[in-house]
């Protein structure tokens, strides 16, 4: 076996939780030699150039030929896939080279963007970052345990332990601060999350909410707050410099998720849990595999019962306590990061001994970016799609990004069925 292996990321962007995953990952495994290719030019570069400083080579890159090039130096090459517009084009031109080709997904696939099992079966071997993603239902049984033979659980993290930890959990001036930090998006928010909030105030008329993200993407919930009274009660903070800080500040985490929402390792959560705050989420996706309920969280089975648990966290000090003590113990077991870069090195030692192969993705993905979307949608959204039935699809298909139809519109605007879509939207 090689001492030093030489792996090649190609990613579509460094940002956010994708950024902070790779780049931790990469300055951690000092035992490989690690190389980024960003395909797209990128707008921030906070994890660019922490990857820079520690010596990790990176190219923004989007010509085949230099790819091609960097890819012949290298002994396994990690895709980092989210079904990104820019990504499909330069799967559609994969180079023609012999490879060790890893899918490393950062989102579950059972929705969309969903992973076809014909896609995951290209791959010489699969991370993904949650282990629902293996709970597929566009798959078949023996297709599932195919790609269980060929996968394993990487997250998607990054360093936990520098996280200040919350240790006094009795409410200030007589207020209820419920925060929750991420994409306000409803492909992300449950779409009911404002009426939740209605119904919490009602019984919890002391009771705040704080929404820590992009403030535009949560345009919606202003709206609907202000229809229903309680615009008052919510705090639109926007990005935040010290996340930490407001972490200790809240009572609690309230996170309730779209159920089709696409999400794996969901590092909000788990910094949550790090500095000890007590949670709810919603029992489904991702999240059941992440807290278990009634020891380091609560898990809520479906709206209604969100309110009834964070009204419970409310009323009980003790409660709020004992999962938080309990949340920090266990995310540090089960999402520790060392374990996770272990793992990593223990995977890529394994990867490096199997053979390369040539890789062509056109089959998949068809000849056209229209078509290039369409990869990821699952038959039963291709039927409501086809039949311009928009409301029957999960609000992704719409957003502005998020690899929507609207993203690979702009994104490729000669394409005069994604422009047909989006026109009748």
């Amino acid at each position: 076996m090689k001492e030093t292996i030489r792996i090649i990321h190609i990613t579509t962007h460094m940002g956010g939780g994708v950024g902070h995953a790779i780049s931790d990952l990469v300055i951690h495994d000092t035992r490989n030699q690690h190389t980024i290719i960003l395909l797209q030019k990128p707008e921030k570069s906070q994890y660019i150039d922490l990857c820079i400083k520690n010596n990790i080579r990176v190219f923004v890159e989007d010509s085949i030929s230099e790819i091609k090039l960097l890819i012949a130096e290298a002994d396994i090459v990690i895709l980092h896939w989210w079904h990104h517009p820019i990504m499909c084009k330069f799967l559609y031109n994969f180079p023609e080279v012999f490879v060790r080709l890893v899918l490393w997904s950062h989102i579950s696939g059972c929705t969309y963007p969903m992973i076809s099992y014909q896609f995951a079966n290209k791959f010489t071997r699969i991370f993904f970052t949650s282990k629902y993603s293996l709970d597929n239902s566009n798959w078949t049984e023996q297709e599932r345990k195919n790609i269980y033979n060929k996968s394993n659980i990487i997250y998607g993290l990054g360093e936990l332990s520098l996280m200040q930890q919350k240790s006094d959990y009795r409410l200030k001036n007589d207020k209820f601060k419920i925060g929750y930090v991420g994409t306000l998006a409803k492909s992300k928010l449950h779409p009911q999350f404002p009426i939740s909030c209605q119904k919490i105030l009602k019984v919890l008329p002391n009771a705040e909410f704080y929404l820590l993200g992009d403030i535009e993407s949560g345009e919606w919930i202003r709206t609907e707050a202000r229809e229903l009274g309680i615009l008052d009660k919510m705090h639109f903070e926007g990005f935040v410099d010290n996340v930490n800080e407001w972490l200790k500040k809240f009572d609690i985490f309230g996170y309730p998720l779209n159920p089709y929402h696409f999400a794996t390792t969901e590092n909000s959560i788990l910094e949550a849990m790090s500095v000890g705050l007590p949670l709810v989420v919603l029992n489904q996706a991702t999240e059941k595999y992440i807290v278990t309920h009634n020891e380091d969280g609560l898990l809520a089975n479906g709206i209604e019962n969100y309110v009834a648990c964070v009204i419970q966290l409310a009323k009980s000090e003790q409660l709020r306590k004992l999962l938080g003590i309990h949340a920090i113990k266990n995310v540090y077991e089960k999402f520790s990061f060392k374990k996770n870069v272990q793992q990593f090195q223990s995977e890529v030692n394994k990867i490096v001994l199997l053979e390369s192969s040539k890789i062509n993705f056109r089959d998949i993905l068809g000849d056209e970016p229209y078509n290039w979307f369409l990869s990821a949608v699952s038959e039963k959204d291709k039927s409501s799609l086809f039949k311009h039935q928009y409301h029957k699809l999960s609000p992704i298909f719409i957003e502005k990004t998020k690899s929507s139809i609207v993203h690979f519109a702009r994104s490729y605007p000669e394409n005069e069925m994604l422009q047909k879509h989006v026109n009748l939207l």
